[in-house]
């Protein structure tokens, strides 16, 4: 009984603690997820595709991401 006090309460520490730092992450997400929603419902018929580096020509594909020549 004891025990299961102090993890509850050790829990609640934990969970207190570290949701300054979650919550703009879970923001971003929740906004992110909401923008897919809006452009799945305006244009039904595009998916996100993968493409590989070939169908990509005319572009520079580095690690920061695709941009054009």
């Amino acid at each position: 009984m004891e025990l299961t006090i102090f993890v509850a309460i050790m829990g609640a520490i934990a969970a207190l603690t570290a949701w300054p730092f979650a919550r703009p992450m879970l923001r971003k997400w929740r906004i992110d997820r909401e923008a897919r929603a809006m452009m799945r419902a305006q244009f039904p018929g595009m998916r996100e595709l993968q493409r590989s580096r070939e169908d990509k020509r005319g572009w520079v594909i580095d690690k920061q991401g695709a941009r054009p020549r």
